[in-house]
């Protein structure tokens, strides 16, 4: 039974490194992050933008997609090479929070040929260093945070940026209620809920484009924090391939879907449909009001809520939510031999 677990017990024993402080601290990191970057002036209207990093280090790019009103083309870049289109005349901004990223690094060389006022965000490391010695602008961020959980500091300052360019509508004034809306107990207690409907099972992760950056970011949490594999689509695109790949499922899946008032008549459809597809094929299914009075609170909040489900999940899994030793395995064979 869902009351028998003893969640302050689970994190006493498996939540070493304090990663619960964490959680707790973020709706706070809103205020110090909007301070980032604010003095930096970039002139001119750029041809596209172009966010280049790895894993949670690329969700400001996703972001910046789901906020996005402008005409000019976005591009997240996960990968060691720069998009062909990139040029002189393109926003480009390279995220690294521990600013040591192999793939992120080789593209900021790449990008520093063609684009030399390219924009760096990290804690620190490599990638500090070389905007410092080639005199590219530079934000630094504060240290000592799991790279997942800096998304505040990752992403705000760029926003801010592009609201200087008016690419982006004014979020400013969404800060004080988001950050008021967060600190309630409610969003933890809703973790610890959906956890235990995830528990043993692999979660399906589904929303409309509207937030699918938020999506993206529970796939992320999911994998990092509680070490569980987790799937991830948005709707309708969802509907024309993943929905038949539950015929000879033959592993147990839960599917939550994000939901959002000011989905479009055609989207809620679809997601109708689709709970009634996969209840058909014995598939869970659960979804989840996002509230907001804009776009950037429902994201946020969403997002927050993903933490918090990722980290109760791990405990649930006897899990350290802050270390991710096949992630560091990975990037010491990657690294350079010196």
């Amino acid at each position: 039974m869902e009351d028998e677990i003893d969640y302050e017990e689970l994190k006493k024993e498996f939540d070493r490194k304090d990663m619960y402080a964490v959680l707790k601290g973020l709706p706070d990191s809103y205020e110090k992050a909007m301070k980032l970057g604010k003095d930096l002036k970039i002139g001119g209207r750029p041809d596209q933008i172009i966010i280049m990093g790895m894993g949670g280090s690329a969700i400001p790019g996703s972001i910046i997609g789901c906020l996005s009103r402008s005409k000019i083309p976005i591009i997240v870049q996960r990968d060691f090479s720069i998009p062909p289109s990139l040029s002189r005349h393109s926003l480009v901004f390279v995220v690294s929070y521990s600013g040591d990223t192999e793939e992120t690094l080789a593209m900021y060389r790449q990008a520093y040929k063609i684009n030399e006022t390219l924009i760096s965000v990290s804690s620190g490391g490599k990638l500090q260093e070389i905007c410092r010695m080639n005199k590219t602008p530079h934000i630094l961020l504060p240290p000592y945070l799991p790279p997942r959980m800096a998304y505040t500091y990752l992403t705000l300052p760029l926003l801010i940026i592009l609201r200087n360019l008016n690419l982006i509508e004014d979020f400013s004034q969404d800060i004080p209620d988001l950050v008021k809306n967060l600190k309630k107990k409610e969003h933890e207690e809703l973790g610890q809920i959906f956890a235990n409907k995830l528990h043993g099972r692999i979660p399906l992760i589904l929303s409309s484009s509207r937030l699918s950056a938020a999506a993206y970011k529970w796939k992320i949490n999911l994998n990092e924090n509680a070490d569980t594999p987790a799937c991830v689509n948005t709707l309708p695109e969802f509907c024309h391939n993943g929905i038949n790949g539950f015929t000879n499922a033959n592993a147990a899946t839960y599917c939550i879907i994000l939901r959002d008032d000011e989905e479009e008549r055609p989207v809620q459809k679809a997601m109708e449909a689709t709970k009634q597809v996969l209840k058909e094929q014995g598939v869970l299914v659960a979804e989840i009001n996002i509230r907001g009075r804009s776009r950037f609170q429902k994201l946020f909040t969403a997002i927050a809520i993903g933490d918090w489900v990722s980290y109760w999940l791990a405990l649930r899994y006897h899990t350290d939510p802050t270390t991710t030793d096949r992630i560091d395995a990975y990037k010491t064979k990657i690294a350079p031999s010196h």
